[in-house]
C-alpha cells in the first residue's frame, strides 16, 4: 500500500527518512491544529464582545428546570 499506514511487524525498525517525514507530519499537524484553536479563539473574544451590557447570558439547561 504506497503511501499509506502500514504497520510494522514485530522486529521492524524505521529508517532515518521514515522518522523524519513522521517528524514533518506531526509538525504540520500540529500547526494545523494550532491554526484551528488560535481561529476559535478569535471567534470566542468577537462573540463575547458582542453580548449585551449585563454580560449574563443564559447557558442550555441554566434557569429552565431541566
Amino acid at each position: 500500500m504506497p503511501g499509506g499506514l502500514v504497520y510494522p511487524r514485530k522486529g521492524d525498525t524505521m529508517t532515518t527518512d521514515e522518522k523524519d517525514r513522521l517528524i514533518e507530519i506531526m509538525r504540520q499537524n500540529i500547526a494545523e491544529k494550532e491554526l484551528y484553536l488560535y481561529a476559535l479563539i478569535r471567534e470566542n473574544i468577537k462573540l463575547k464582545s458582542q453580548r449585551p451590557a449585563g454580560g449574563q447570558v443564559e447557558r442550555r439547561g441554566e434557569g429552565r428546570g431541566d
